[in-house]
């Protein structure tokens, strides 16, 4: 038996959510989804079947001070595993998979991420112990393929060929393909079809095999592990994990591994699922009020409809707005249509490009 250990990739600062998440309190600390800051959620979906003893975290050097602050004091320190700067997910799970197999060489990893909310907890495990089963007794790089309940144009898909097995009701298929976000059009065929998969982003696979996938697929970032590997525990471990990951280029695992091996499977996944996005998230996951808004905080309205307003100890009073964003702190107001959600990061970019609006970074 492999020792089952799990991997929480909880990089970035999440800028699609500012005001809420900022330097001091990236989206991984945010707390407006089920009471709980995510990368908490996270730990708590994995901790029935794996320990914490044997669950580690990879974030960015920027956001760890806040992400360890929010952290249970029962989550060993060591765990946390610090990247100078984002990478893109390769280079995560790549250095996650180095200090993992450093104290345990025969682990299975199972890979999730601190931005999504999954509410069924029992149901994904279940999905999770037939994933390890599926990469201890087959050896194949496995993935969560999210049955779609709509034409989303903003996620990649799984394309499933033959079926490899089923168990208590779910079922695990070979992947023939990837797909880039979709049109419209195409996401809709998607749909209908059964056979396609929104792309959950979450695996489970043995360290090992990863390894020799990352060395025959993407063998500069091998090497680069390579020497991390072989200074960990010693005074010169972070400047070479500094040196390496400069020179890293900004690849994910989809594109540097999953798309072009010929070890994939995909466990066709029914449990509740939402990738924590943008702001507009919240209209899937949160209660709505009579007139179909989200309202977080003292909020009065009249004639306003289909909105999501979050407001922190003051009151936000509206008329006449329909299916806006209204986000209120202490120091700032946003405000945008919500189908210009994902565009927020654009504001960060210009705060950052502008000494004097520093402050609201």
């Amino acid at each position: 038996m492999m020792t089952l250990t799990a991997l929480i990739m909880a990089g970035g600062r999440g800028e699609r959510f500012w005001p809420k998440s900022r330097k001091k309190s990236p989206k991984q600390t945010l707390t407006l989804f089920n009471g709980q800051p995510l990368i908490n959620s996270a730990l708590n979906l994995l901790t029935p079947v794996i320990s914490q003893e044997r669950i580690f975290i990879v974030t960015e050097k920027s956001v760890a001070k806040p992400i360890c602050a929010v952290l249970p004091q029962t989550f060993p320190a060591k765990n946390l595993i610090i990247e100078p700067m984002g990478r893109n997910t390769a280079a995560c799970i790549g250095l996650g998979t180095v200090y993992i197999t450093q104290k345990y060489p025969d682990a299975i990893i199972a890979v999730i991420c601190a931005d999504h909310l999954i509410p069924d907890g029992d149901s994904f495990r279940q999905h999770l112990l037939l994933a390890v089963q599926i990469a201890e007794q087959h050896d194949y790089l496995v993935t969560f393929g999210i049955n779609p309940s709509y034409p989303e144009t903003g996620f990649g898909y799984i394309a499933s060929g033959d079926m490899l097995l089923t168990s208590n009701g779910l079922s695990v298929y070979r992947v023939k393909r990837f797909i880039e976000k979709p049109d419209k059009p195409t996401a809709e065929r998607y749909v209908v079809s059964g056979t396609y998969f929104w792309n959950s982003g979450m695996f489970v696979w043995r360290a090992s095999t990863i390894l020799a996938q990352i060395q025959r697929f993407m063998p500069q970032l091998y090497n680069g592990l390579q020497k991390i590997q072989s200074v960990i525990g010693t005074p010169q471990e972070q400047s070479v994990i500094h040196a390496v990951y400069r020179n890293l280029d900004k690849i994910p695992i989809d594109k540097g591994i999953m798309e072009k091996s010929d070890r994939v499977a995909v466990v066709k996944s029914i449990f509740p699922w939402s990738d924590i996005g943008s702001w507009l998230t919240l209209d899937l996951i949160r209660e709505k009020n009579g007139d179909g808004n989200v309202a977080l905080g003292d909020y009065l309205g009249i004639d306003t409809k289909n909105n999501i307003i979050v407001s922190d100890n003051q009151l936000v009073a509206a008329i006449g707005i329909k299916d806006m964003v209204v986000v209120a702190t202490k120091d700032v107001v946003l405000i945008c249509p919500k189908e210009r959600t994902q565009e927020v990061k654009q504001i960060v970019t210009q705060l950052a490009s502008d000494p004097k609006y520093g402050r609201y970074l």
